[in-house]
């Protein structure tokens, strides 16, 4: 993405399947005249600020539950210059009025396996989830159809485990007209697109 962020141990730490799913996101909304995205669980808010950096005339809205993940994104925010605007609340909770792009990069980790030694020093609130990590996923499908514009989509990044209770979760709930689930560089499923 071509930017220093700040990190801190309240934050996850940018990861490259990260800078592909901005890129995804680009894909969608570069034909919008002003297009409004919530980002979801923004964490230091590299995605937010990196799609504002990118398409400046975008309504870019970042939310997440912790107060000090916030700080850490404002400061982000601040340095890139970007105009994203941030609310403190529960996945989709803090918002009313619907969007082009809801993005998101929830926990997914499955919180019952081992933890990698490289992720211990990172926010547990940030990796792990329950449901084998399924949980807040499963969550913010179940909330984001009313959110989505009429071309609405949701671009998530998930973990490869998700996948087959993913086909599950839509198989069960015919909500949304189609989904996609995308390698990443080293071929493992990693991103998954839904249209409204």
């Amino acid at each position: 993405m071509g930017h220093v962020f700040e990190v801190n141990e309240h934050v996850l730490i940018p990861r490259p399947e990260t800078e592909y799913l901005v890129e995804r996101a680009l894909i969608h909304l570069k034909d919008k005249e002003r297009p409004v995205v919530f980002d979801i669980g923004t964490g230091s808010g590299v995605i937010a600020c990196s799609l504002q950096k990118m398409i400046p005339h975008s309504e870019i809205y970042a939310s997440d539950i912790s107060v000090e993940a916030l700080k850490v994104a404002r400061i982000n925010n601040e340095r890139l210059g970007t105009n994203v605007t941030f609310l403190q609340g529960h996945l989709l909770e803090p918002f009313t009025t619907p969007a082009d792009l809801i993005i998101a990069n929830l926990p997914y980790l499955n919180e019952e396996e081992n933890q990698l030694e490289e992720l211990l020093w990172e926010p547990k609130g940030a990796l792990y989830a329950k449901e084998h990590g399924f949980a807040l996923i499963r969550e913010l499908l179940g909330s984001a159809y009313p959110l989505l514009s009429a071309q609405g989509v949701l671009l998530l990044e998930i973990h490869p485990p998700l996948v087959k209770p993913l086909n599950e979760y839509f198989s069960s709930h015919p909500t949304y007209s189609h989904y996609t689930i995308e390698n990443d560089f080293n071929g493992w499923a990693r991103y998954l697109t839904v249209n409204k």
